[in-house]
C-alpha cells in the first residue's frame, strides 16, 4: 500500500512541477508579466490615494517608477507560493506515510492475535514493549532514516547553495530531492543517491565526449523526481540483492 502512495505522490509533485514550470516559462516569453506588474502598481497607487481621506497629490514619474519596482514580482510571489506548496506536500507525505505504518501495525497485531502461536507474542503472555518494538523497528525506523536523510540533504544543500551563491540547485529542487529521499525509504535512499551522482557524472562526461566542452553549471530540475519513481519501481528487485538485505532492517 505504501508502495502505491509513494508513487502517487511522486507523479503528482512530478506532473504538477512540470505544468508549472511550463506555464511559467510561456508568461516569461509574453506581455503578461509587464501586465501584470502594471496592474499591481496601478492598484496600490489607488489604495494609497484611498487612504488618504480623498487628498489629491499629483505624483512624479519617477515616484511611481519606484513604486513599482518596490512590488513584489510575479516570480517571486510564484516562487514563495511553490515553495510552501512543495512544504505542505512533504508534510503531508509525512503524514500519510506514517498513517499507513500505523494501519500497518495494527494488521501485524491482528495476524498475530489470531495465529495459536504468534499470539503467545501479545499481551497478556509479553508485554506491549516486544510488540511496538519489532513493529517499530520492522516498519517505522526505516522511513524515519529516510526522512532525517531528507531534511539532512535539504539543509546542507540550502547552506550550500547560499555560501556559493545559489549556483548549485533551484529553490525547488530542494524540496525535490528531501521528497524524494524520504519516500524512497530505508535502504531505497542510499541507492536513489547513487543513482542520482552517477546520472550528474553522466551527463558530465557524455557533454565532455560529444561537445568537448565541461558544463559549468548542471541542474537535475527534472530528474530528481523520476528517478526517484524508477528506483521505488524497482525496489522489489533490489530487495532480491543481498547488499540491500544487509542494509535495511
Amino acid at each position: 500500500m505504501i508502495f502505491y502512495f509513494s508513487l502517487g505522490i511522486l507523479v503528482f509533485v512530478w506532473g504538477a512541477s512540470l505544468w508549472r514550470r511550463f506555464f511559467d516559462e510561456g508568461l516569461r516569453n509574453t506581455n503578461l508579466v509587464r501586465i501584470y506588474e502594471y496592474l499591481i502598481a496601478k492598484l496600490s497607487f489607488l489604495r494609497n490615494l484611498r487612504s488618504r481621506a480623498g487628498t489629491v497629490s499629483e505624483r512624479s514619474e519617477d515616484e511611481r517608477g519606484e513604486e513599482q519596482a518596490s512590488s513584489p514580482r510575479w516570480g517571486e510571489r510564484s516562487g514563495l507560493r511553490e515553495k510552501k506548496i512543495l512544504l505542505f506536500l512533504f508534510l503531508f507525505s509525512i503524514f500519510l506515510i506514517f498513517l499507513l505504518l500505523l494501519y500497518q501495525g495494527f494488521g501485524q497485531y491482528e495476524f498475530w492475535r489470531k495465529s495459536e502461536i504468534s499470539k503467545f507474542l501479545l499481551p497478556p503472555y509479553q508485554s506491549w514493549v516486544y510488540f511496538i518494538g519489532y513493529v517499530g523497528w520492522r516498519t517505522v525506523a526505516p522511513y524515519l532514516v529516510s526522512l532525517s536523510a531528507g531534511i539532512l540533504f535539504f539543509f546542507t544543500a540550502r547552506e550550500l547553495n547560499r555560501i556559493y551563491g545559489e549556483c548549485f540547485f533551484y529553490p525547488e529542487e530542494l524540496y525535490f530531492g528531501m521528497i524524494s529521499l524520504f519516500l524512497a525509504g530505508h535502504p531505497g535512499w542510499l541507492f536513489y543517491s547513487v543513482l542520482i551522482i552517477i546520472i550528474y557524472l553522466a551527463i558530465h562526461l557524455i557533454s565532455l565526449l560529444i561537445t568537448h566542452y565541461s558544463l559549468q553549471r548542471l541542474s537535475l530540475y527534472y530528474l530528481w523526481l523520476p528517478t526517484a519513481i524508477f528506483v521505488i519501481i524497482i525496489q522489489k528487485w533490489l530487495q532480491t540483492l543481498p547488499f540491500w538485505q544487509a542494509l535495511k532492517f
